[in-house]
């Protein structure tokens, strides 16, 4: 193929300043149970890290904060259920964490409704197809896919609200095909990346 490498290095310089100037939304993070979240989804969109994942774009009603919400099954799960969609309205809880009973892995927990409309809701003869859902036993969305044994915790830490046990990285590892690694490998790579371990279990400083 005959390529310009002087033309081709300017084009992808342009992409990459074009992109670096680009806002993304914060990821809506609840800190503790009972945190929720009124508010209008702004857009839906194909997850860079996962084609068979959601993301949602969301603007909180009546601050304007815009966010996006974090591809956690059981919150991708109930929001398809519900047929979210932009223009929609949606309003989530989070409840908190729930024992797998299938992996014993812990995953988040959320009460989630979606509506067309405000005025959907004044209408007390108004029901959406789908019950709003309430603590759905689905695990956490997968961590996306990276070949950095750091890098890795740091997502796994990421979607686990910044506290995971290291035996859940050590399961995630032997469930995605990247290997098996010990307890204590996985231990020093987290304390080389800058996470407190301590008792079996990584957070974040």
């Amino acid at each position: 193929m005959d390529v310009n490498l002087d033309d081709l290095k300017e084009k992808m310089k342009n992409l990459a300043k074009e992109r670096s100037q680009m806002e993304y939304n914060e990821w809506w993070t609840p800190q503790k149970v009972g945190d929720d979240l009124l508010c209008l989804i702004t857009g839906a969109r194909q997850n860079p890290w996962d084609e068979e994942s959601t993301l949602y774009d969301v603007e909180e009603i009546g601050t304007g904060v815009k966010y996006t919400l974090r591809p956690q099954k059981a919150i991708v799960s109930s929001l398809e259920a519900q047929h979210a969609e932009k223009g929609k309205i949606l309003y989530i809880c989070y409840t908190g964490k729930t024992k797998s009973k299938q992996t014993g892995m812990l995953y988040n927990t959320y009460e989630i409704a979606v509506v067309d409309s405000i005025e959907d809701l004044e209408n007390e003869e108004y029901s959406p197809g789908v019950e709003p859902t309430k603590n759905t036993e689905t695990e956490e969305a997968e961590v996306p896919m990276v070949n950095n044994l750091g890098e890795l915790v740091k997502q796994v830490i990421e979607f686990y609200d910044g506290e995971v046990e290291i035996k859940d990285v050590q399961e995630y590892l032997l469930k995605t095909g990247r290997g098996s690694l010990s307890e204590d490998d996985i231990a020093s790579t987290a304390a080389l990346e800058g996470f407190v371990v301590e008792d079996g279990v990584i957070r974040s400083e």
